[in-house]
């Protein structure tokens, strides 16, 4: 893992296999990737060797980014709801059934055709991991049929909250 500054109380962790992120300084990091090409990159206080059974004991703090570039039915879970009018929803569908509905009290801000910011307050599970904890998890959500689903999600405590804004801009792909 490399770290370097990335302004005031920041870091850009990058892993080994490419991926970046911008999180806290001082933090710890780690990430996977799977045969398929789906990647998770999470940024917390504590990461162990099992990078999701960790999250809940970071209270609530994380930073984490989930790249989908490849599996279709994956892809389909994280947008359906969120972008039902993609053409991978509307091409599988019937394969994978209804949209599980969002949650009612998620706000969802477009910024591009598909691509959304999203605001999960405190004991709300929605689009970002970790969200439904004791924080608002602030992220942003873009899908292109050429590169997948990248989700960016950023939790963390009332004081350092304002640098989410820049985390989640430098870490969403260009």
């Amino acid at each position: 893992m490399q770290v370097k500054p990335a302004g005031p109380g920041l870091s850009t962790y990058r892993d080994k296999f490419g991926t970046t992120l911008i999180g806290p300084e001082g933090w710890q990091c780690g990430s996977i990737v799977g045969g398929d090409g789906n990647s998770f990159m999470v940024i917390s206080p504590h990461v162990g060797r099992n990078l999701f059974s960790r999250l809940p004991n970071t209270a609530g703090q994380a930073v984490t980014a989930n790249s989908i570039p490849a599996c279709a039915g994956c892809q389909y879970d994280e947008i359906c709801a969120i972008f039902p009018n993609a053409s991978l929803v509307k091409q599988t569908e019937a394969v994978y059934g209804p949209c599980e509905p969002r949650p009612s009290l998620e706000t969802l801000k477009t910024v591009g055709r598909f691509d959304v910011r999203f605001e999960d307050p405190p004991g709300t599970q929605g689009i970002g991991t970790p969200s439904g904890g004791p924080l608002p998890a602030l992220g942003e959500m873009r899908w292109s049929r050429l590169a997948g689903v990248t989700v960016v999600t950023c939790t963390l405590a009332a004081a350092s909250r304002s640098s989410c804004d820049k985390i989640i801009r430098r870490g969403m792909p260009k």
